[in-house]
């Protein structure tokens, strides 16, 4: 039998704590953070130099709400509100490059609040370097919107994203 509890306030007595559930056990409501979620990548991935790229993620590290699907997250329905996203890439050429984004696309666009760019004169970047960028912010989203994650390098040489050093994830911090 499922029993509820309701009050208008919680107030603990002098001198102790509150403890709600045992060890163990999982919270599900306003105090958990889902849905959340976080992917990467299992294999280097070779792209065009100066093109806007999706980042192929295939492993799933967890999906709460199995919201992931073809290298792009979508918002479950009922769960809009403000998410926490995060992005980190990892990529080298054999050739110096001069430019290097990371951004994430919101509904097939690119979100202009939420990326790392680094534009420097030709050269800045070494051949046969790694570099790793990261983004992070705060982003408002509405059931059925959807986030993927796109990297560019410009210069000259193969350039690619490293294997296993992609990484998007996102939790939601508060619902609409």
């Amino acid at each position: 039998m499922v029993s509820q509890l309701k009050v208008n306030e919680i107030i603990k007595q002098s001198g102790s704590s509150i403890t709600i559930g045992e060890d163990g056990d999982t919270v599900s409501g306003p105090f958990s953070s889902t849905p959340s979620f976080s992917v990467k990548n299992s294999s280097t991935q070779t792209i065009s130099l100066s093109t806007a790229t999706k980042v192929t993620l295939d492993t799933v590290s967890y999906d709460t709400d199995s919201g992931f699907s073809d290298s792009k997250y979508t918002v479950p329905t009922g769960k809009s509100g403000k998410y926490y996203i995060s992005l980190q890439l990892s990529f080298e050429s054999n050739s110096n490059y001069d430019q290097v984004w990371l951004r994430v696309y919101k509904n097939g666009s690119h979100y202009v609040g939420l990326e790392a760019r680094n534009i420097t004169a030709a050269n800045d970047f070494k051949a046969a370097s790694s570099q790793r960028m990261n983004a992070s912010g705060i982003m408002d989203l509405t059931a059925g919107d959807f986030l993927e994650m796109y990297g560019l390098l410009g210069g000259a040489g193969t350039p690619q994203f490293n294997s296993g050093q992609a990484v998007f994830s996102g939790f939601r911090i508060v619902g609409a």
